[in-house]
């Protein structure tokens, strides 16, 4: 290490060694290094242990509304430095492109790039009154409604170009839909 640093840092004599003036500072300088580097992995540590920061979340419309406003609250109390950015939206959503870190959807995930996981089971039922059967006829499969007219239970999106957005202390909701979620307010 002498060598290296081109001083010599150790006095040496037949019966002991002893730090030089050089050596000493060297050797102190040395150990104020490692401290920092324990305080750096010590931060680094409490860092990655707690959860902080913007989580952004898509969901469609109705299952936000439904389910959403229930979990959230609980998720803020587990996590008070995590701040929500919550879309409820029904079209489709490029999760890389837009930003997402979080996606909820009720379909198949087409692409293969990304991770997914089932939550739950979805049944999907579709409801049209008896008068409009009659009127008509019994569609085969769900794309026959489609062309059909629009029956009692269709729903229909509002289409606007400008999006509400409500602030709720940690949680901002941005939304196509004209519906209040109830529990947020």
């Amino acid at each position: 290490m002498e060598s290296h640093l081109g001083a010599r840092l150790l006095n040496r004599t037949t019966r002991r060694v002893s730090l030089t003036e050089i050596g000493r500072v060297y050797f102190e300088r040395c150990k104020e290094v490692l401290n920092d580097i324990d305080e750096i992995e010590s931060l680094a540590g409490e860092q990655t242990t707690r959860l902080r920061g913007t989580l952004t979340i898509s969901a469609p419309t109705t299952f936000g509304i439904r389910h959403l406003h229930m979990a959230i609250p609980e998720y803020l109390t587990l996590y008070p430095d995590v701040q929500l950015s919550l879309s409820l939206s029904d079209r489709f959503i490029d999760v890389v492109s837009e930003g997402f870190d979080l996606v909820i959807r009720i379909a198949e995930l087409e692409d293969s790039t990304l991770i997914a996981r089932k939550i739950a089971p979805c049944k999907r039922v579709l409801c049209v009154s008896p008068d409009y059967l009659k009127k008509n006829g019994i569609p085969n499969v769900p794309q026959d409604q489609n062309s059909r007219a629009p029956g009692p239970c269709t729903v229909s999106r509002v289409q606007s170009p400008s999006k509400l957005v409500a602030l709720y202390g940690q949680i901002m909701v941005i939304s196509s839909s004209p519906l209040l979620l109830p529990g947020w307010v």
